[in-house]
């Protein structure tokens, strides 16, 4: 099975540190801190009944869009800076399901 990009695992290789931290931090470590982070006011609670109405809340809609459309972001520039100091093929490698 082709390794997946995990933006968890390319943090962790590029800082050379062993663990993971939340999407928000990365979004906002790569990408620069003007971003809006709307999952900082999120409880685990409200996250998991986020997903459960119909329709959608337009909040969760918000929250599932800034996934997406920053996470494409945060993966080029991940990427870029794994290509530069030539870490793309362990990052992926360490990505691979076991």
């Amino acid at each position: 099975m082709e390794p997946v990009f995990d933006t968890a695992v390319a943090d962790m290789v590029i800082r050379g540190a062993p663990t993971p931290r939340g999407l928000a931090t990365l979004f906002i470590d790569y990408l620069g801190d003007d971003l809006l982070i709307l999952k900082d006011d999120i409880t685990a609670e409200l996250h998991q009944s986020l997903w459960t109405r119909t329709p959608l809340p337009f909040f969760a809609l918000v929250y599932a869009w800034q996934d997406v459309a920053w996470g494409v972001a945060l993966q080029e520039r991940q990427q870029e800076l794994l290509e530069a100091r030539s870490l793309l093929d362990m990052a992926m490698e360490m990505s691979r399901p076991k």
